[in-house]
């Protein structure tokens, strides 16, 4: 591959997220199917792909572009984390713990994603009543979340009704 050539599926790549963040979801899938073959922005371009049917309400599609990179960068947390926030919207209990957990691991609790994570494990301990896995999750939540972000209060709920305090 030139170096032109890398540029360009670069620029290309750029160019998707922007017609993303525009709407053009659509337009951003076309542009991202010929860069999923390309091998060094293979799982960017999967994740992207895997947001837009995510923004289109197709789960399933969106799910399996997440599992597609996962697969291309078994080292990315933010991979990790949409795919557990996919199995989760697709009721896949045990896979959203384990995909959430991987990315909290490979991100640690700067990344971007950690809070949110912490609160969909909570979520998903306590619907399977493990109420002490769900407690800890809900406080570590508590601790990164912003001290206006909207879950906080059923969040405090939930660590009382689970008698986490």
């Amino acid at each position: 591959r030139s170096p032109d050539a890398a540029i360009g599926s670069q620029a290309q790549l750029g160019r998707a997220r922007i017609l993303v963040r525009m709407g053009a979801t659509k337009d951003a899938l076309s542009e991202l199917a010929a860069l999923a073959r390309d091998p060094k922005l293979r799982a960017q371009a999967l994740l992207l792909t895997g947001d837009c049917y995510a923004d289109l309400q197709q789960g399933d599609r969106a799910r399996h572009a997440y599992e597609d990179a996962v697969h291309a960068a078994p080292d990315s947390g933010d991979a990790a984390f949409k795919l557990g926030r996919a199995y989760r919207d697709a009721g896949r209990r045990h896979e959203t713990i384990v995909q959430l957990e991987r990315a909290l691991k490979l991100g640690g609790d700067k990344a971007p994603y950690a809070a949110e994570a912490f609160l969909v494990l909570g979520d998903v301990y306590r619907e399977g009543h493990e109420n002490e896995a769900a407690v800890k999750a809900y406080k570590r939540y508590l601790e990164l979340a912003p001290a206006d972000a909207p879950a906080r209060p059923e969040v405090e709920k939930h660590i009382t009704i689970l008698g986490g305090g």
